[in-house]
């Protein structure tokens, strides 16, 4: 399970009026499959959880997966600002 293997490096967020952009480096122990559209949406799914933005609270939207380096990857994707 990737719980065990995702280690954040870094996140950063900017905020329009109703929501956040995000975008996160990660390090991955083991390669995302790329072409496949369900390992991507968990790996940012999970990214999104560890730093603090659970998508089930503050939604999720325009995700984006990209391999920067063997074992490190680039996620960005869309949030709201409250998870009221």
């Amino acid at each position: 399970m990737m719980v065990d293997v995702i280690k954040v490096l870094d996140h950063e967020k900017s905020r329009d009026t109703l929501s956040y952009s995000h975008r996160a480096t990660v390090e991955m122990k083991n390669p995302v499959n790329l072409a496949d559209p369900q390992a991507v949406s968990r790996f940012a799914f999970e990214t999104a959880i560890r730093v603090h933005y659970h998508p089930a609270g503050y939604g999720m939207w325009h995700v984006g997966v990209k391999q920067v380096a063997d074992g490190l990857y680039e996620v960005s994707w869309c949030s709201m600002t409250s998870c009221d």
